[in-house]
């Protein structure tokens, strides 16, 4: 159990692979000497470590081919891309979150400092304002989920690499949907109740047949005495019926991993390790994860 637990703290890469929707104009052409930066603010090895991608200020990204030590492509968020004056986005920026397995695709998500969607001012489940993917082979950054101004999603790509699933904060009532990664097809699976804050804490089972996630209920939302309620869910996605498995829990917890057919494991901005119980309905507090040396 004590090596599960450690292996939590491996960050498990979400793939995809799609057909590009909307082309971003945001590419540079590339040259073929390689700059390295001492001051590197984030950095990011392709799965077979050829390759990496880094920054100095979360706006250009610079990727390099660390084998023949050249210099491949650099991309930069576009502040002004909304306009300027009081649509100019002074804190956004790019996040990379994944390389797909191949090493082609480097997914992004962009970040505007916005904090919240239009039913509760609360980023409880890390929402961001959109998802793009840069191809490593023809310099072309496309969208995945369309970036908005004040955009507000929460998503995650299925481990087979066939699709996303998402919920957009700015929509009342939420709805959850499914995105074909390879078609670009897209269906709603399921339609919450107006009660229903926000989504999110997504996770997938060892058979990508099954969708867990959390949301968010909130008692007295704009007064100070507001209390936040969370429920798990698990949804097949071949009939998305929704199973309630907790209801009222009173934290957020991260997904880390679904460990067999009826065990799932989260974390706490603790570091405590909780595990849920499918089959009993329980959700038990483990212990402290400790870090691998």
């Amino acid at each position: 159990m004590k090596a599960r637990i450690y292996f939590i703290f491996i960050v498990l890469g979400l793939i995809s692979c799609m057909s590009p929707e909307q082309t971003i104009n945001e590419t540079e052409t590339p040259t073929q000497t390689p700059e390295y930066i001492e001051d590197i603010e984030f950095s990011m090895l392709s799965p077979d470590s050829t390759k990496i991608i880094q920054t100095t200020d979360w706006l250009t990204f610079d990727i390099l081919d660390l084998n023949n030590n050249k210099f491949l492509w650099s991309f930069t968020y576009d502040r002004a891309k909304f306009g300027e004056g009081h649509m100019y986005l002074y804190e956004a920026g790019y996040s990379p979150f994944y390389w797909s397995q191949d090493g082609r695709y480097i997914y992004v998500f962009a970040r505007q400092g916005w904090d919240g969607g239009i039913k509760y001012f609360g980023d409880i489940f890390g929402a961001e304002e959109g998802v793009a993917r840069f191809d490593v082979e023809t310099g072309i950054m496309s969208d995945v989920i369309p970036e908005r101004y004040g955009g507000g999603y929460t998503f995650a790509i299925s481990p087979d690499e066939k699709g996303i699933v998402y919920v957009d904060q700015r929509e009342t009532p939420l709805v959850l949907r499914w995105k074909d990664l390879l078609t670009n097809e897209e269906k709603k699976l399921l339609t919450f109740n107006e009660d229903v804050f926000d989504v999110g804490a997504f996770g997938w089972s060892l058979n990508e047949d099954k969708l867990i996630y959390m949301t968010l209920k909130v008692k007295n939302p704009f007064e100070v005495d507001q209390k936040k309620l969370f429920d798990f869910f698990v949804l097949a996605l071949e009939n998305p019926q929704p199973q309630m498995i907790i209801q009222d829990f009173d934290q957020r917890l991260r997904f880390e991993f679904w460990d067999s057919e009826n065990k799932v494991y989260y974390s706490d901005s603790q570091n405590m390790i909780w595990e849920l119980d499918l089959i009993g309905k329980v959700i038990t507090s483990i212990g402290i994860a400790t870090p691998t040396p």
